[in-house]
């Protein structure tokens, strides 16, 4: 979200059928017809989605302890929302946002952000590529590239 300077990545996705097996399991729905559990259509794949700030993902311990541990973004931030299908009130399907926490515990800024790698990259749909991938063929060094880039974009490398 290069508007407020926050980089929202999809952590978990529940897809249509996952969810209505589970519905299908549910003692409530046992000996049910599918047409009579709110199940939900193909049409709205996934079923949910789940976005964290890039820094929202826990820490998990690999190591063992013989090589010193390198800096990580990880901070288990809180910022996190879930958009999930739901059925309305008059039978229709829609999207609502659920469990939404808008904080983050950590400080948001232009410079923290343009310092993501993933946002320094070149979209693969720009203007830019073919000259990039003629600079690549014609074996260019990496600042060549990268001065290409300054000097015809905005964009920062």
């Amino acid at each position: 979200m290069e508007a407020t300077r926050q980089k929202i990545v999809i952590a978990e996705v529940i897809n249509v059928a996952r969810r209505d097996a589970d519905l299908r399991k549910q003692v409530r729905f046992h000996g049910l017809q599918d047409s009579e559990i709110p199940l939900v259509p193909d049409k709205w794949e996934p079923y949910q989605r789940k976005y964290i700030c890039t820094h929202g993902w826990k820490e998990h311990e690999r190591s063992t302890g013989k090589r010193t541990s390198h800096k990580h973004r990880r901070t288990e931030c809180p910022f996190q929302m879930l958009a999930q299908v739901v059925m309305r009130r008059d039978g229709t399907w829609g999207i609502a946002m659920k469990r939404e926490v808008y904080s983050h515990n950590h400080p948001i800024s232009d410079g923290i952000y343009r310092s993501y790698p993933d946002i320094r990259q070149v979209p693969v749909g720009s203007a830019l590529m073919p000259g990039i991938e003629l600079l690549v063929d014609a074996d260019a060094g990496t600042s060549s590239i990268y001065n290409y880039i300054r000097e015809n974009s905005n964009h920062r490398v």
